[in-house]
């Protein structure tokens, strides 16, 4: 685009400097009618140039317009030369922009806005025959067009850039974000390894306990069976006491008998004696016989008497041997209800245990799979990391080409 402009400026410049030529040549050398023959000529090549042409003299007079500066002015040719070109009411005029003045600066091109579009001219010497200033040629573009698409390119460069921000934080923190992941995965990993051999070391100890249950109900089991054969025995026991206590209280019985016997032998012995001292010397071998008698009799009495009391002790010890025995009997069958309870409960416990030796199992193996996830999700996370990482990179180099 600037290139063309370039050249048509050139081309442009060229004509002026040819009509100049022909003007004055034809003041000195040529006849009128060809004269002006060649000036219209020159002059229709550069009213068909789209662009509106200006050229003044040295003291910014306008000594040609072509036709697109008449139609945008909406004045003759006739009409504007020799007149200021400050005449063009443009923004720059008699301003620092102003575009003869920016060539007196040296430069060669200034822009401005009017009308709601962007205008570009530019400005150049024109010089005689004899290489000296005779004047200024001004070139006006419209560039609105170019301004629009200048500005939207602008935008899109800006959006790009401000996209280009956005994917390198968003790439610095998918790289940031990746390489947690990548550590989180890592820990995970360890902890489930960790989890695992903690899961194993309760699989084994619940097997052992289960172990140990089962010989612990054998143990509850053998010890209810010598409770049993103890009740047994302990029924004997009272069924004995019992008959003992029956056959204590049949004696008692037939020792109050024999009391009765000594205590009326006795009374017969006294008797005897009595009758055998009045017999005088006839009864005195029965006296004898009487005195012996009476003392068999008491030794009854106090042999019964003795035996009563062993007796009475014995029925005595019969009776608390019954209360323990008895009381040892219910303790028995307390302690039998309660080894029974622990029975069962030792046979549920062992049940629980098979149970949570089976969720163990299936954790353990759960735990494994999770294991594999994590080692895979470790490793898929460290790609992800290097893969952030370089489009980390790769988004800074696009960010720099977006900024050139």
């Amino acid at each position: 685009m600037a290139v063309t402009i370039a050249l048509v400026f050139s081309i442009i410049v060229l004509a002026i400097v040819l009509f100049l030529y022909v003007k004055e040549r034809g003041k000195n050398q040529v006849s009128e009618q060809a004269h002006q023959k060649e000036i219209h000529w020159y002059t229709s090549m550069l009213d068909s140039i789209p662009f509106p042409i200006s050229v003044t003299d040295q003291d910014m007079n306008w000594t040609f317009i072509n036709k697109p500066v008449e139609q945008m002015l909406n004045v003759t040719r006739a009409q504007c030369v020799g007149k200021q070109c400050s005449s063009w009411g443009a923004k720059i005029c008699n301003t620092k922009n102003c575009g003869i003045t920016c060539l007196k600066a040296g430069v060669l091109q200034t822009f401005f806005e009017q009308g709601g579009g962007n205008f570009q001219v530019d400005v150049n010497y024109l010089y005689d025959m004899n290489h000296k200033v005779s004047g200024h040629i001004e070139v006006v573009q419209d560039i609105s067009k170019m301004v629009k698409i200048s500005k939207k390119q602008e935008e899109l460069i800006k959006s790009a850039s401000h996209l280009s921000e956005q994917l390198v934080e968003l790439s610095s923190n998918s790289a940031d974000n990746a390489l947690k992941i990548a550590n989180g995965a890592s820990e995970q990993s360890a902890s489930v390894e960790e989890l695992l051999a903690t899961v194993e070391g309760i699989s084994t100890q619940t097997q052992k306990n289960m172990t140990h249950l089962q010989a612990a109900a054998a143990q509850t089991d053998k010890a209810a069976s010598e409770i049993r054969n103890s009740n047994m025995k302990m029924d004997h026991l009272i069924k004995a006491m019992k008959e003992i206590d029956d056959i204590s209280q049949q004696i008692s019985l037939i020792i109050a008998t024999i009391e009765s016997i000594a205590s009326q032998t006795n009374l017969l012995s006294l008797n005897a004696a009595i009758e055998a001292a009045r017999a005088g010397e006839s009864g005195k071998g029965f006296a004898v016989v009487a005195d012996e008698i009476g003392k068999l009799a008491n030794q009854s009495a106090d042999a019964a008497k003795n035996t009563k009391q062993l007796i009475e002790k014995t029925l005595e010890a019969i009776t608390n041997g019954g209360s323990l025995t008895e009381e040892t009997a219910k303790s028995l069958n307390l302690v039998m209800e309660t080894v029974i309870d622990i029975r069962n409960a030792t046979t549920q416990v062992n049940e629980e245990f098979s149970s949570q030796a089976e969720v163990i199992e299936q954790v353990n193996q759960g735990l494994g799979l999770i294991a594999n996830i994590s080692m895979e999700n470790s490793m898929v996370a460290g790609q992800s990391s290097e893969t952030s990482t370089q489009l980390s990179e790769q988004s800074k180099e696009l960010k720099q080409l977006i900024n050139q």
